[in-house]
């Protein structure tokens, strides 16, 4: 046990009594409706966490990958100088140390692109504004000699404000990412906001903890990089455990999550991904086309812009949601938040919400496009997987 019983690491899984336990949840009553709800796409977000940012009294807490210095990383910024919060303090990933609007920044290319190095200064000239405002800032995981640890991210997106709100998902403070389709959760169970916020405390004190923590219905799993393979295996236990369905999002679905689609798939589940046509790794729609048809998934191709957004439901009454991508670097070198749901509102919630608009707005990967030759982008990431597995253990 660690830190006074509120976290433990989670050394061993009994596979079969997790299974058990996740394909028989026991969905609260209407009197024990858990206080959160699912929050599709920035602006539905921002209306919601700008209000409660202006309110906050203590606390203003942020973390995320991505954070420009753009009109939304502006907007961000300014709204939170703007509140009462004795503490403000924002977590940023190294990341854009090295990558700002998707563009490596150390490339001949990216170096002679006046705006885009204009955009970097913008940045750099915001957290140093930020500063002399009264918000602290700190990066999370070095990129290391030669950015041999760029793969290596802390993934997590989390907002809190005082001890009231939490906020977990995918959306990034940068103006293209606000773009993207996505998702985040507004969480006001006070057990999990404090939970979380002391999850935030570790990571400013510089300390990635593996854990999973229960809430009743609602399972709680933060990876920690060297222990991912062990911390996702609740998550493989509940695809193991599927008897009809199973629905995933997700812009970047790859091994080993879909050899476990697969297998369930020969199990006779009807397994359904929804991904975005207009993928902003190229390398990844050509593997998902290969992947569906060699492996009998249903894919649908989500229309009009980038989708980022993560999400699965097993059976119609499991859900898995977070900032994993449910992909190979999530697996392998990424930190993450991660919730398991048996709360019957939240899956009504998820079904309304994301599944059926996301369905309504996609279509089906036709014959001709499955057809295409995924065997190079699935050996390029299978090398990347490999190279990131060693390298996450060195200094």
């Amino acid at each position: 046990m660690l830190f006074r019983g509120e976290f433990y690491i989670l050394p061993s899984f009994r596979i079969t009594a997790d299974r058990q336990r996740y394909s028989t949840c026991n969905f609260l009553t209407e009197d024990d409706v858990m206080k959160i709800e699912i929050l599709v796409d920035s602006d539905v977000f921002w209306e919601d966490l700008q209000k409660e940012i202006l309110d906050a009294k203590e606390c203003v807490l942020g973390q995320t990958m991505s954070f420009e210095g753009d009109e939304v990383g502006r907007m961000f910024s300014e709204t939170i100088i703007q509140s009462a919060a004795k503490d403000k303090r924002l977590l940023l990933d190294s990341y854009i140390r090295a990558i700002i609007n998707d563009r490596f920044l150390y490339s001949v290319k990216s170096r002679r692109d006046d705006a885009l190095m204009a955009e970097v200064r913008a940045t750099n000239e915001l957290i140093e504004e930020n500063r002399r405002a009264g918000i602290q800032s700190k990066f999370t995981e070095p990129l290391g000699f030669l950015f041999h640890k760029i793969s290596m991210r802390n993934h997590k997106k989390l907002v809190i404000i005082d001890d009231r709100i939490a906020y977990i998902g995918g959306i990034n403070f940068c103006d293209h990412n606000f773009y993207w389709h996505d998702m985040m959760l507004r969480i006001e169970e006070l057990e999990i906001v404090a939970y979380l916020k002391r999850d935030f405390e570790l990571t400013w004190a510089g300390k990635n903890v593996g854990v999973v923590k229960k809430f009743g219905d609602f399972t709680l799993i933060t990876l920690d990089k060297r222990n991912n393979e062990k911390l996702f295996q609740p998550v493989f236990n509940v695809i193991e455990a599927a008897q009809s369905s199973v629905f995933v999002e997700s812009p970047y679905l790859t091994f080993p999550f879909i050899d476990r689609l697969r297998a369930a798939v020969k199990r006779g589940v009807e397994v359904t991904i929804c991904s975005p046509d207009a993928n902003n790794w190229g390398l990844m729609r050509k593997y998902m086309l290969w992947e569906a048809r060699r492996s009998g998934f249903d894919l649908q191709l989500y229309q009009g812009k980038m989708s980022h957004l993560k999400g699965m439901l097993v059976d119609e009454k499991i859900l898995i949601v977070g900032s994993t991508n449910y992909d190979f670097l999530s697996y392998r070198t990424h930190i993450e938040n991660i919730a398991i749901i048996c709360d019957a509102g939240l899956v009504e919630q998820f079904r309304e919400k994301v599944i059926k608009p996301d369905i309504a707005n996609s279509r089906t990967a036709t014959a001709e496009e499955l057809q295409t030759n995924g065997w190079l982008s699935y050996g390029s990431m299978k090398l990347l997987e490999q190279i990131s597995r060693v390298l996450k253990f060195l200094p």
